[in-house]
């Protein structure tokens, strides 16, 4: 319990963005922003599940909705790319297993790494004892990256 407490983030609305958010800083990415607003050039403001926003890089779960919903979606994902913003969609198939995290966190990592114009390597995935190891060492003597 007190292990899987420490990978929890306030503020995330399901079990699934937070098992996308982990899956990423298993594999070496650094943590993504939660809940992340966001003005519109139209003026209206979104929040996203998770992004990088220093490179303007989203990334939201979509789970299963209704028709409706996806159009709504579609929409905003227009506008944010509109907006200059690379999205990227998950899904729970994205989740599954090792190996569709890993080519998810990969797929994170070449986005990250045409925005910034240098290569976003993943490492070997990391168990959870070494992500907050990880995390530490990488912060700087102020404060501490919580995940």
């Amino acid at each position: 319990m007190q292990r899987a407490l420490q990978f929890m983030r306030e503020g995330t609305d399901s079990s699934q963005e937070s098992r996308c958010r982990i899956a990423l800083i298993r594999n070496g990415l650094p943590c993504p922003q939660v809940n992340w607003k966001v003005r519109l050039n139209n003026g209206k403001i979104v929040v996203l599940d998770m992004a990088y926003p220093d490179i303007k890089v989203a990334i939201e779960y979509d789970g299963r909705h209704h028709a409706g919903q996806w159009l709504a979606d579609s929409k905003r994902r227009e506008a944010l790319e509109d907006d200059g913003w690379a999205y990227i969609q998950v899904t729970a198939e994205n989740l599954m297993n090792d190996f569709e995290e890993r080519a998810l966190a990969q797929r994170v990592a070449d986005r990250m790494s045409q925005r910034l114009s240098k290569p976003i390597m993943l490492c070997q995935r990391m168990s959870s004892g070494r992500i907050h190891i990880r995390i530490t060492s990488l912060a700087n003597g102020s404060r501490k990256i919580l995940i």
